[in-house]
């Protein structure tokens, strides 16, 4: 025998594994597309292949144009198109929404993690998630990093500036913001002749309090005392922030293909959006250094810092082994002084706005508050939660405008999601539940789940305090911490500063509505909900704002 049939005849057996190998790989590959649940779900049809529905979901004419569309015609379980022709999962359905929230198997997609990490940096709790699964070859390796444990001692010292007890004892500071705002708009209604009043921007003066009330309950300092440099950084970021194009859709369509490693490197790109993002990191790092170092020299000269602010209270706390280091400490700067600003002040602007639209429902709000603080009591610290209108005002308000309507979960292992109720594919297969693959995205849509008929009455798209006041809204299993609502998520994500934010949505409104009258522009230039990042009121010159005429109450 000839040593080429030799030779053949040696490498038949590795030439056959390969074939094999590939065979199989290819096989697998084709069943487990195939026996993806995900695809077998309907949805809307993609509009490209590139993009998806991508544009539909981040670009539409108004928020929730398509995804309550969809919602309406598929249910709260479908599938969609990301970029690129990747499937994913939107789910509104509340079962499926609690188990994906409070469980570790699922970790913010690689947008969010990315804008996280860009944002607040690496020792930031909002970064600090579960797990992160690093994609090196799609679905073929993949390396799993658990920052569980550091996640939960984060979130564990965090709490305590956010505990009920806490948050009372910001409540004079945000009293003191609010009548602030007050003055200010009682001095410009008072230049108005004969009660002729122009249309004020109230979503910018809005976003000047909240920031105030941040940076002195929780920061102990005043803006005037962070620094022009410093409020102009942050302003530019909340600008980005509001900013959408089809080319960062692109962008974070290709993001979602890379391991994490290299997400990390693209922050170091020479563009104008990251130098404002790393000056407004470097401002926030410098400022947490400064604070814990302040907190720390005034707790060894025996000044009680628990007692002064947010950072105070958790520097008070330090003594403990198991408390957080003083580099963890500020490094929450970021996340503190970002994520609680513009929700707050974009929630108080679309109530404020709806106030207008209502001129009966706001006269009753204002003599519910009249009357309330008229009545003799001991003590303010209750006063706000015994006030019914006021309260369902503000929960209507974050039930139609959440600041975060969607947020991307990747799953980190094969996993079963359930249901409330069956879902039926268009090839009739009914499901209880989902059983989907590692790596699958996941969109938890918040506004949607937050527009169902079955759990808000049956105008849930109609801005209506009555219903939380007639019995419409149905109860349940909470799915997040606050009136059943997922704006302030649930779960491990959930914001730790929820409290805050309520008492501070509760104080603005108060005096806001007990000192003014609001109506709308008389030329028709009404805010738009606008999806940008968060949802946001927008001008009709494609400008951020809601246009108001306010009046003092005589």
């Amino acid at each position: 025998m000839s040593s080429s049939v030799l030779e053949l005849a040696s490498e038949l057996p590795s030439r056959a594994i390969i074939l094999g190998l590939l065979l199989f790989l290819t096989i697998r590959a084709a069943l487990r597309r195939w026996g993806d649940i995900v695809r077998q779900l309907d949805g809307p049809e993609a509009q490209s292949w590139l993009y998806g529905n991508m544009l539909q979901l981040h670009l539409p004419p108004v928020y929730g144009h398509h995804e309550f569309k969809w919602q309406e015609r598929y249910g709260p379980v479908y599938r969609f198109a990301g970029c690129f022709g990747q499937t994913r999962l939107m789910l509104s359905d509340p079962v499926a929404l609690t188990y994906i929230l409070k469980r570790p198997a699922f970790v913010h997609g690689p947008t969010i993690d990315n804008i996280h990490y860009m944002l607040y940096g690496p020792r930031a709790v909002i970064t600090k998630t579960g797990a992160q699964i690093l994609y090196f070859l799609p679905r073929l390796l993949s390396m799993e990093l658990t920052l569980g444990d550091a996640h939960r001692k984060l979130r564990s010292v965090l709490n305590e500036g956010f505990t009920p007890s806490a948050v009372r004892g910001y409540q004079s500071i945000l009293e003191e913001i609010a009548a602030n705002l007050a003055d200010k708009w009682e001095e410009l209604a008072a230049r108005n002749i004969e009660g002729q009043s122009e249309p004020l921007n109230v979503s910018f003066d809005l976003s000047i309090a909240t920031l105030d009330a941040i940076s002195r309950a929780i920061l102990g300092r005043t803006t005037e005392q962070l620094g022009e440099k410093f409020m102009q950084s942050n302003f530019a970021v909340m600008a980005l922030s509001s900013a959408q194009s089809r080319r960062a859709v692109l962008t974070n369509g290709i993001e979602c293909h890379l391991p994490t490693p290299v997400r990390r490197l693209m922050i170091h790109l020479p563009n104008e959006a990251h130098r404002i993002i790393a000056t407004a990191r470097g401002y926030a790092r410098q400022l947490g250094d400064e604070l814990v170092e302040e907190k720390l020299a005034g707790k060894r000269s025996g000044v009680d810092v628990a007692a002064a602010d947010f950072y105070g209270r958790l520097v008070a706390g330090k003594d403990d082994a198991q408390e957080l280091s003083k580099e963890d400490i500020a490094g929450q700067t970021g996340v503190i002084l970002i994520a609680g600003q513009d929700t707050t002040a974009n929630a108080t602007a679309f109530a404020l706005y709806h106030l207008s639209k209502d001129p009966e429902l706001q006269n009753a709000l204002r003599e519910e508050i009249a009357t309330t603080l008229a009545a003799p009591r001991t003590s303010r610290t209750l006063v706000y939660d015994s006030m019914p209108l006021l309260n369902a005002t503000l929960k209507e308000s974050l039930r139609m405008y959440p600041a975060e309507t969607m947020t991307d979960r990747t799953a980190t292992r094969d996993t079963v999601i359930p249901l409330s109720q069956p879902v039926t594919t268009p090839t009739g297969h009914v499901l209880d539940h989902l059983a989907i693959r590692r790596g699958q995205i996941v969109t938890v849509n918040i506004g949607s789940y937050q527009r169902q008929t079955q759990r808000w009455g049956s105008d849930p798209h109609v801005f209506r305090p009555g219903r939380w006041l007639d019995g419409s809204v149905v109860s349940g299993e909470a799915v997040g911490p606050y009136a059943n609502l997922l704006s302030f998520l649930s779960g491990t994500h959930m914001c730790l500063g929820w409290r805050f934010a309520v008492l501070e949505l509760q104080v603005l409104l108060c005096t806001l509505v007990g000192k003014f009258s609001f109506s709308l522009s008389e030329n028709g230039d009404e805010p738009i909900p606008t999806w940008r990042t968060t949802v946001i009121p927008v001008r009709a010159d494609g400008k951020k704002g809601a246009m108001l005429r306010v009046r003092r109450v005589l």
